[in-house]
């Protein structure tokens, strides 16, 4: 397959997953992932009433020491607060409804009237694939996003902002060599190992468009996650309350990249599925 044909598929897969945004059916599991999202963010806004103080109180103070527990420093902390918090859920939640979002793109690309219900019902049985492929690909990712760039600050002649894109970008190729898991646990009904060589595999046969397909959405998010990094800045120009706002705005963000993360991927996979 050329690349101008496998360039064609790319933007018929996103052009179906927008054409199917107005199907309920097909947002509700990024929908509902986001309500739990915005609960944890009023749990940790309110983190100082009961009965949420009895266990966040002192957990923050243990991992964040003292003055975390007092305004406007709660606030400049809040986003990476909510980020540990949400890479949780994203373990115990997140990983289903991937697999939910899947199974209900799938059905939709291939004809067929996606039913919430049998999505859910797929998924269960496979949750524990699903769980170990997210800890395998997020150690990967957060290895590199995240320890990489402190490992080698200060022993490398490259600046910290090279270093910040380069971890970027090898944590997306790894999110991109993953990116064919869930359709093939979900949809094919494929084992952990043959899940991970067959995504490898189409990453290996499509790069490009395997790193397109996960790139664009991560792409959206980083300017966010930049304004979020800036707490102290934020608060000390404007209101510390914006912080807040600008989390439910990440929240609103997570659910649209993630419609046109799974949705594409899931879209793609199926035509070139087809096309072999």
């Amino acid at each position: 397959m050329g690349a101008l044909e496998k360039a064609n598929l790319f933007f018929w897969a996103w052009a179906q997953s927008a054409k199917s945004a107005k199907s309920l059916k097909l947002l509700s599991p990024f929908l509902l992932y986001g309500v739990l999202q915005g609960g944890i963010l009023a749990v940790l806004i309110y983190f100082a009433y009961p009965p949420f103080s009895a266990i966040l109180v002192p957990l923050l103070r243990q991992f964040f020491g003292p003055l975390a527990l007092h305004y406007p420093q709660s606030m400049i902390i809040l986003p990476e607060v909510f980020h540990r918090a949400d890479l949780i859920l994203s373990g115990i939640i997140g990983v289903g409804t991937i697999g939910v979002a899947t199974q209900l793109f799938a059905t939709r690309f291939n004809g067929e009237k996606p039913r919430l219900k049998e999505g859910v019902r797929r998924v269960l049985p496979l949750y524990g694939i699903l769980f170990l492929l997210w800890v395998v690909e997020t150690g990967l990712v957060l290895g590199l996003v995240v320890e990489l760039p402190r490992l080698l600050a200060g022993t490398t002649p490259l600046g910290g902002r090279f270093l910040r894109i380069l971890s970027t970008l090898l944590g997306t190729i790894v999110g991109a060599a993953f990116a064919y898991t869930s359709v093939l646990v979900v949809w094919e009904g494929k084992g952990l190992l043959k899940a991970l060589r067959g995504s490898f595999s189409l990453f290996g046969q499509n790069p490009f468009t395997s790193f397109f397909l996960v790139a664009i959405p991560t792409l959206l998010h980083l300017p966010l996650d930049w304004v979020l990094g800036k707490g102290e800045f934020l608060v000390g120009k404007f209101t510390p309350e914006i912080i807040c706002w600008l989390l439910i705005l990440y929240i609103g963000l997570t659910i649209f990249t993630n419609y046109f993360l799974i949705g594409p991927i899931t879209g793609f996979y199926l035509l070139i599925k087809e096309r072999s």
